[in-house]
């Protein structure tokens, strides 16, 4: 009899008997099982947890240095590969309907305008800033309770008589007015401000490109920490329909809500400008995270969230998480699918942290070494590969008993519970995307490390993804 022994055969396939050829003399003949493709998972680009490249200090920012920034931010940019010089790119994507040229195109791109241009927002930046730290000082209680206090107590003013929000201008006007008064100004006499020539200027400079310096790296790093939901609202998650869904469901009744006359408006604008501030006490923001784990924990474990892991025949505890995933993927089955049965197949998912040096690492298939474990592997020892360690685009080929199909409304899923590697009396194996990590020669558990250093966590990671097929009995038949 053939043996499968390279492979793992998942629990819903087993031997097939071809019945136009057995017979009494052959019984036990096997036929080749129908090949079913699947495309591989496509799993989201990993964050960048390491900057790859330094940010260049300026050793002596004075104006001469501002006047060459924008000749190096000009040559850092990619070259035009179609030879074609164009001067004002943002007028091609200008839309035609649109009269006259918009503020982003006014002006051609040149270094004469944008040396011009930077140095005057250099010069006029400050105030942005102050502005800045000084709302950063109440928002993160750096003053005191009292400051912060003071604004809860005018948030809360101000939602009790939210007519006064029409006043604001006038009110900030007179704030400004009086904290510039002579009298009160240190550096101002008699209505005449220092001299723009004096030496302190260059110290404003250096204050305000090193401002800009670092709000540029905020940005960059807001914008790394909400790259991972931005495929949900851009249609490149299978969530995005399901979301969409009830955010249009949604909408009439929280209409309907909001124009109620007893709706407590003043109440939650009140709650939505104070319970943030309250979060970012110190004593709160140190003593949450475990709060919101035992509180977590604790509704996970309650007796309608057992019935609906129950109801749903999901094994193990399974995470709120992975409940919801599960909700959405069974409100897209088709009837047929829910009086069916209902199994899953498996796939391992393998990266390791490398990298040309210590300051260009990340996670990637990439950098699999010869001769281990591939890419995408179907069982959990890893070795049995259906790719190289590179990048893989092509489709996986599974072969199923007769009437067993995968569900086509629903894709690969990670599974981010990750407990298939838990060992009894250990913590959670997996991190928040169910990576599990080991070490050098993926036998040993390594805790999951925010900081992703090899000293701390692991240097190779495996997760684990699945997908159902259902059985159509008219099929088989």
């Amino acid at each position: 009899m053939a043996s499968l022994d390279y492979i793992d055969v998942p629990a819903a396939a087993s031997r097939l008997r071809d019945q136009n050829t057995q017979t009494k003399h052959n019984p036990n003949h096997i036929r080749r099982a129908s090949r079913i493709v699947t495309s591989l998972p496509h799993p989201p680009p990993p964050p960048l947890h390491r900057r790859s490249e330094s940010a260049s200090s300026i050793t002596s920012p004075t104006k001469t240095a501002v006047n060459l920034l924008p000749q190096m931010l000009l040559s850092s940019l990619p070259s035009n590969e179609s030879g074609a010089t164009n001067n004002n790119p943002r007028a091609a994507k200008q839309p035609a309907s649109s009269k006259g040229k918009l503020l982003s195109s006014r002006d051609p791109l040149s270094v004469p305008i944008l040396t011009v241009n930077f140095k005057r927002f250099v010069e006029r930046v400050g105030p942005i800033f102050w502005l800045q730290d000084r709302i950063e000082e109440v928002v993160m209680w750096r003053r005191g309770w009292q400051v912060t206090g003071a604004w809860i107590a005018g948030w809360a003013f101000l939602c009790y008589f939210p007519r006064l929000i029409l006043l604001l201008p006038q009110i900030i006007l007179i704030g400004i007015m009086l904290a510039t008064h002579p009298e009160e100004t240190p550096g101002v006499k008699n209505g005449t401000a220092k001299s723009a020539e004096e030496p302190n200027t260059t110290v404003d400079w250096q204050a305000n490109i090193q401002g800009i310096q670092n709000l540029m790296g905020f940005v960059a790093d807001a914008e790394a920490m909400l790259q991972p939901y931005l495929p949900i609202l851009t249609h490149r998650s299978p969530y995005s329909t399901h979301i969409l869904t009830i955010l249009f469901v949604s909408l009439l009744p929280g209409v309907i809500i909001v124009s109620l006359p007893h709706f407590p408006l003043r109440t939650i604008a009140l709650l939505a400008g104070v319970v943030p501030l309250l979060c970012t006490h110190p004593w709160v923001s140190a003593h949450l995270p475990r709060l919101v784990a035992i509180a977590h924990a604790n509704f996970e474990q309650t007796a309608l969230i057992k019935k609906i892991r129950a109801r749903m025949d999901m094994k193990g505890n399974a995470s709120l998480r992975a409940l919801t995933v599960r909700v959405l993927d069974d409100a897209n089955l088709t009837d047929e699918c829910w009086t069916a049965e209902i199994r899953e197949v498996e796939l391992f998912e393998n990266e390791r942290f490398a990298g040309p040096d210590s300051n260009h690492q990340e996670w990637s298939k990439s950098n699999l070494r010869d001769g281990e474990r591939s890419g995408w592997t179907r069982g959990r020892d890893g070795w049995s590969g259906v790719g190289g360690s590179g990048a893989v685009s092509s489709n996986l080929t599974f072969s199923l008993d007769p009437g067993w199909a995968f569900i086509t409304t629903e894709d690969w899923r990670a599974d981010v519970d990750a407990r298939w590697a838990r060992i009894d009396g250990a913590g959670e194996p997996g991190d928040e995307d169910g990576w599990v990590y080991t070490n050098d020669a993926w036998t040993e558990l390594r805790p999951p490390s925010a900081s992703y250093a090899p000293n701390v966590g692991g240097v190779t990671r495996r997760r684990r993804w699945i997908r159902r097929i259902w059985y159509d009995q008219t099929k088989a038949n």
